[in-house]
């Protein structure tokens, strides 16, 4: 374990979960804290699956949802040249498998916006359980959790996942049982990416206001995992010889459902995806009018979490913007709020 000095180096210690530990769960909140750090960026490695992180300043604490394999599992954590690694094991579990999938069906490529070759997002992860006694189930592809519904004690699912560049792992959870896999997707980093996930009885719009045509959109494809809950999902990313994409505001916003009804939400924002100067943001929301709106949950994923105006609630039918994403001078990009 690292120790603190007195000397001016920086220093990092990966406190949760605990070196050597045998965890109950593959889905983890690692927390972390670190000192005197210049970087603004470093990367956090779960085995082969890489997940950049964002610094809010040069001391503070890390918190990062990640998905960890079942057996042993290589934790390691890099800011600004200093260094914590160890391993944690997961050990097996039973009454939740996942249905085989060949290794083509996640790695293949379809036509997208102007019709050249993106590698699939969407991906039907699919499996059964048994003698598994709680309410929902819990998917989780690199961190980024969603939920399905599960009315008996034995059945089986079949749910959309959004997959990231490179390495994922996936995991699926019912109560203390679940199941893990790690697929290798062959998917191009968006400049650009917002995910929306929702519960409730309506389907709520992810919209985007554009600056205007140099980066490449991709389809705002909105699917829903079962009768209560679902995902929506709008990427750009850079067009052969347009350089960082034009300068301007994407400004996102959540447009309500005419649909009167509960509806909770959450909004996870990427900027240059999978590489060394990643940022992310998560946002939540509730649309109700009989209740009053939650207060956010702590900042997870690595990120500056930020939330808008939850007491602003727009009317059925109307929309709220969130956040806008600006690229400046030179293609830097920055998220507000």
């Amino acid at each position: 374990m690292p120790a603190p000095t007195a000397t001016r180096a920086p220093f990092v210690e990966i406190t949760s979960p605990a070196p050597g530990a045998s965890l109950s769960s593959p889905l983890v909140v690692l927390t972390a804290r670190y000192e005197r750090v210049r970087a603004r960026f470093g990367t956090l490695r779960i085995g082969e699956a890489r997940y950049p992180v964002e610094l809010a300043g040069r001391s503070g604490v890390l918190r990062r949802n990640v998905t960890l394999l079942e057996g042993a599992n290589r934790i390691a954590l890099e800011l600004g040249g200093a260094r914590h690694e160890f391993e944690v094991v997961v050990p097996p579990s039973a009454r939740v498998t996942l249905d085989p999938v060949p290794e083509s069906a996640w790695t293949g490529g379809e036509p997208g916006y102007g019709g050249r070759i993106w590698g699939r997002r969407f991906r039907r992860l699919s499996g059964a359980y048994q003698e598994c006694s709680c309410p929902a189930g819990v998917i989780s592809v690199n961190g980024l959790l969603q939920q399905f519904s599960v009315t008996e004690r034995t059945g089986k699912f079949a749910e959309a996942v959004l997959l990231c560049p490179g390495i994922n792992h996936l995991a699926v959870q019912l109560g203390e049982c679940y199941a893990t896999r790690l697929v290798r997707a062959r998917v191009a980093p968006a400049r650009i990416l917002a995910t929306l996930l929702w519960e409730g009885p309506a389907t709520p719009e992810l919209r985007v206001d554009e600056p205007g045509a140099d980066l490449e959109r991709g389809a705002a494809r909105g699917r829903r995992y079962d009768g209560a809950s679902g995902l929506a999902v709008r990427t750009y990313r850079r067009m052969t010889g347009m350089g960082n994409g034009i300068r301007g505001a994407y400004v996102i916003h959540v447009r309500r459902p005419r649909v009167a009804g509960r509806l909770e939400w959450s909004l996870r924002v990427v900027t240059d995806e999978a590489g060394p100067r990643q940022r992310e943001r998560m946002y939540y929301g509730l649309f109700d009018e009989a209740a009053p709106p939650p207060a956010p949950p702590p900042p997870t994923a690595g990120a500056v979490a930020a939330a808008p105006d939850l007491a602003a609630s727009p009317a059925p039918g109307h929309e709220l913007k969130v956040c806008e994403v600006v690229i400046g001078k030179g293609g830097a990009v920055t998220i507000a709020p």
